[in-house]
């Protein structure tokens, strides 16, 4: 014989530890928050971070987070990026930290890829973006969707859903296995309850209004269209629905009240902060006048300092006016002595180098008058031998005609000796001119080292004078 309770044992646990984790949260609720009013529901403000969490769940639900699995129980925690997947006969009612409940029903996989939710922040800053992996679940966005509708989004492998403040119910079932038939067209389908979606993807896009349902085919070269009426799989979910339904209104209950009082603390606070900006602003303006009285108070005192103290200015400037005059007198005399005997050196420099250019020039010119004198008396007498080497020829000519015919055509070793004498007395020349152009060079640069050895003793001889120039200004003064 079955037990009577056989067919409900799984959802009577779940019930009893649903109830459990309410009177854990309601007694968390009483002991952080006795200072709320009396009848209000319980605080989850200090509940774990997350963002949502396990609300109510029957049958085998399991979270995946950072690549490992859990089985989920009530009150689990949600992170971003989870898994959430939701085996066959089970279901899960999920609440979110913005106060929107999603109903996960059987054979769903749903991920969170975006939900970022900030109370206290600005709405533009709040997203969400569900990724409906395989399955269906019912959505009734909360603050997120109501104050930034366009943050939120619903994402199947064929298409997107958006919302515009909705209770909607997203589905998507991929094509079966081969060799099996399912009893459905495979794709994305929305059907709303409240408010308004929008099912789109490249090919275009369709807005579904209250009542209306929306099919995106598995083919992603078909438009999305709205279908005549939802199909059968929905009255499926609607029993699913029915389970959760006053659990997700009593959360939505709760999450009402928790915000209405955190509304209520906010502008307590802020009215606590604008009541303490004033009391600050008052101590400051107090402040500010006994602090501009003694400004005034050593204002006056500075002020007669100021006048004891410009006419002791006044008396000390009209000495240092005279020692300066002084001073400047003597300098300038200085001056004056200085720069005549700088334009006496500066001539005598000038003399000795004229003088020095004059020597170099007339040295060069004697040089160069021997050099002369010696290169034509050398020509005259290599003229002189090739005039007499001819008149030998012409004789020896006139003694032996054949004798002579076969010395032109063998040169004599006198004449060979004597084009040997002559390009060694060439070289010589050569290497004489090549080592009087390296002594002037290296005459030129001793002149010229000696010139700006001169020239540093001048500019030392210089600094020294102007030294002491200073120092004998600064004597006065120190006396």
């Amino acid at each position: 014989m079955r037990h009577p309770w056989g067919r409900f044992g799984c959802s009577f646990a779940t019930l009893a530890a649903c109830v459990l984790a309410f009177v854990l949260l309601a007694s968390c609720g009483r002991d952080e928050g006795t200072s709320s009013a009396p009848g209000s529901g319980p605080d989850t403000s200090a509940a774990p971070t997350g963002i949502g969490r396990v609300h109510s769940m029957e049958g085998d639900v399991r979270i995946w987070t950072a690549g490992r699995e859990r089985r989920a129980q009530p009150a689990a925690i949600l992170e971003q990026g989870d898994i959430v997947r939701v085996a066959t006969d089970a279901w899960a009612l999920l609440a979110m930290n913005d106060g929107a409940t999603i109903t996960v029903r059987p054979e769903t996989e749903l991920r969170f890829d975006i939900y970022r939710y900030d109370p206290d922040g600005e709405p533009q800053q709040n997203s969400a973006t569900l990724a409906l992996v395989r399955g269906a679940l019912r959505s009734i966005t909360g603050l997120i969707g109501q104050s930034n509708p366009a943050a939120y989004q619903v994402r199947t492998p064929t298409a997107t859903i958006g919302i515009r403040g909705t209770d909607h119910e997203p589905a998507y079932y991929p094509p079966p296995p081969p060799g099996q038939k399912a009893d459905r067209e495979p794709g994305t389908y929305d059907k709303v309850n409240e408010g308004e979606t929008v099912i789109r993807r490249a090919t275009g896009e369709v807005p579904v209004r209250r009542g209306q349902t929306a099919f995106a085919h598995q083919n992603v070269q078909e438009p999305p269209r709205l279908l005549p009426k939802p199909p059968p799989f929905y009255e499926r979910h609607a029993q699913v629905d029915r389970r959760a339904v006053e659990r997700r209104v009593e959360f939505q209950r709760q999450f009402a009240e928790q915000h209405q009082r955190r509304q209520e603390q906010r502008r307590q606070r802020q009215d606590a902060q604008k009541k303490a900006d004033e009391e600050r602003r008052k101590q400051q303006d107090d402040r500010k006048e006994k602090q501009k009285q003694r400004q005034e108070d050593r204002q006056d005192a500075q002020q007669k300092r100021e006048a004891e103290r410009k006419a002791q200015q006044d008396a000390r400037k009209t000495a240092d006016d005279d020692r300066r005059k002084q001073r400047e007198a003597k300098k300038d005399a200085q001056k004056d002595a200085q720069k005549k005997r700088e334009d006496e050196r500066k001539d005598s420099q000038k003399k000795r180098e004229a003088e020095r250019k004059d020597a170099q020039k007339k040295r060069d010119e004697e040089r160069n008058g021997a050099q002369k004198t010696r290169d034509e008396e050398r020509r005259a007498q290599q003229e002189a031998r090739k005039k007499a080497a001819e008149e030998r020829a012409d004789g020896r000519k006139k003694q032996d005609p054949a004798r002579e015919q076969s010395r032109q055509q063998q040169p004599s070793e006198r004449q060979q000796r004597f084009q040997q004498q002559q390009e060694q007395r060439q070289q010589q020349q050569v290497e004489r001119q090549r080592q009087q152009q390296l002594e002037r060079q290296q005459q030129q640069q001793l002149r010229q080292q000696q010139q700006l050895q001169r020239q540093q003793q001048q500019i030392e001889r210089q600094q020294q004078r102007q030294q002491q120039q200073r120092e004998r200004g600064r004597e006065p003064r120190e006396r």
